[in-house]
């Protein structure tokens, strides 16, 4: 099925996006403050021993408030980005594209902005604070949450840049299973 998108349907639902990150800086913001206020108030001797609650948490807030503004003034041109491989029709300024396309980019958008989220709560972990006789080595867990981080913005840009090309094979295989 193809409808006529109009390129501003697609800015507002990548906007949409912009939102959900926004939500998720406010909701990582207020969990951290949350949880280093009741370490202060549990054990204030531990919690006087502890780095700053910004040095830690900082790179996630500063990740997610970056992907806010990124996509959100960035939603025009990822959205002409979406629809670069079709042409424009003279009669009006929609570009025909499926819904299931607009899907496919934009599931593309959200599984790169998740992983960008990721890399930035991981950051911490990735250039920690030089302390005397702290060793800065990542252990196991952190190296396979690394590679999913970078397979899942992987697999996102891809489907971001590539989302033409896997509809029709996702309507090839529709004919093939059909014809079968």
């Amino acid at each position: 099925m193809t409808t006529d998108v109009p390129l501003r349907f697609l800015v507002g639902a990548a906007r949409l996006i912009a939102i959900y990150f926004v939500i998720r800086a406010l909701d990582t913001s207020a969990s951290i403050l949350i949880t280093y206020q009741m370490q202060i108030n549990a054990v204030p001797d531990l919690a006087a021993q502890m780095p700053s609650v910004w040095t830690i948490y900082l790179p996630a807030l500063v990740t997610n408030l970056s992907l806010v503004l990124l996509t959100w003034f960035g939603a025009p041109a990822m959205c002409r980005l979406a629809v670069r491989s079709r042409t424009a029709t003279t009669k009006s300024p929609s570009i025909e594209v499926s819904m299931n396309e607009t899907m496919i980019f934009l599931v593309g958008v959200l599984m790169m902005g998740w992983g960008m989220v990721r890399l930035g709560e991981d950051a911490s972990q990735l250039f920690p604070a030089k302390s005397p006789g702290r060793d800065t080595s990542l252990d196991a867990y952190t190296q396979v949450r690394l590679f999913s981080t970078m397979v899942l913005a992987g697999c996102g840009g891809l489907m971001m840049a590539r989302f033409a090309a896997i509809y029709r094979w996702i309507q090839k295989r529709k004919q093939l299973d059909q014809q079968s």
